[in-house]
């Protein structure tokens, strides 16, 4: 299927709504209630933060150092503006799912067989105005179930065109270089499921290699550091 339109030209597709959304120095605590005719869901998200310190400029001890210039003038994005970027999985089908919308992963829950795993780490709106940061794009394969995000336009055209990929959205914005204390989002692709699987773990990357059948694609993206472990409670059955 060959692609019409550049990645660009979708910048500006509506986002997924309810982006999970974190400030800094706190714990947040996000109850939703579901009500239906049959059933009623209490889901809660507890989420404590680590990002302290200053966001637009490194705050260094040699700052005469070329070095320490450098970083200083790097227009790091604010991190009270990041989002939790999700991740679920299906054991029946092998696929993973990530997205910043909790209403996304909502219905993944109820409806899609998916399990919630963690969250894989934290990034940007792509409407947030920022120098340093470029789109993440999410496509969908509708035959193998896939998810696949890159930042490359060049891979996004390859993959319509040659791997039966649709472009989705832009799923957010990230760094493009390991700068503003930002760590490296591996991504794998496992050939047996057809899963794309991202990771900001060392340990969890090679775990995928060496047990689960993944190769490793390099890394997809730089992003902010899951500072703690993201959890979804049922209050009662999150099952149809």
């Amino acid at each position: 299927m060959a692609a019409e339109s550049t990645p660009s030209q979708y910048f500006f597709l509506s986002m997924p709504v309810m982006p999970v959304q974190y400030k800094c120095i706190q714990r947040c605590r996000i109850q939703t209630i579901l009500n239906s005719t049959t059933m009623q869901f209490s889901i809660s998200i507890l989420v404590g933060l680590l990002w302290l310190g200053q966001t637009s400029a490194f705050v260094v001890e040699a700052r005469d150092s070329l070095e320490a210039r450098q970083a200083a003038t790097t227009a790091c994005t604010d991190t009270n503006l990041a989002f939790a970027f999700l991740r679920g999985y299906n054991s029946v089908t092998g696929k993973h799912l990530y997205t910043t919308s909790f209403g996304e992963m909502v219905t993944a829950l109820q409806h899609s067989g998916y399990a919630f795993e963690s969250t894989s780490a934290f990034v940007f709106h792509p409407q947030i105005p920022s120098t340093s940061t470029v789109p993440f794009f999410r496509l969908y394969n509708p035959t193998s179930g896939d998810h696949f995000f890159t930042t490359s336009e060049s891979e996004v055209e390859s993959a319509i065109s040659n791997s039966g990929y649709t472009f989705q959205n832009i799923a957010a914005s990230v760094y493009p270089t390991k700068i503003c204390n930002s760590t490296s989002l591996f991504r794998l692709y496992n050939s047996f499921s057809g899963d794309h699987f991202y990771t900001t773990s060392a340990t969890e990357r090679d775990t995928a290699i060496a047990i689960s059948g993944y190769t490793s694609e390099g890394t997809a993206a730089f992003v902010l550091q899951p500072c703690s472990k993201l959890s979804l409670v049922a209050g009662t059955n999150i099952s149809d």
